[in-house]
């Protein structure tokens, strides 16, 4: 454990040489990452074409909120699921 959550390391390794991981991520209670959802937490899935994948999801007319971002640790973009939660979709790059 770190003072930010965990890292999990898969046993699989990725065609591009990479180890794919998983991330528990601990925020602080007055946190606003989470909104506009009402849920102190978030589910973040990871994908394997992200730029496809908001394309789509716009199409079929899912709400994504912001533009999709590049970081040091991959892309990321967030949706609204039907319920109003916020999902983090994170592409590892």
């Amino acid at each position: 454990m770190e003072p930010w959550g965990a890292q999990f390391f898969w046993d699989a390794v990725e065609s591009a040489g990479s180890r794919p991981y998983s991330v528990l991520g601990m925020f602080k209670e007055q946190t606003d990452y989470f909104e506009p959802s009402q849920q102190p937490y978030m589910i973040n899935f990871r994908v394997d074409d992200l730029d496809a994948l908001v394309k789509q999801l716009r199409l079929e007319g899912v709400t994504v909120i912001g533009e999709p971002l590049e970081e040091e640790f991959g892309k990321f973009a967030w949706i609204m699921d039907p319920e109003g939660n916020k999902i983090e979709l994170w592409e590892q790059i």
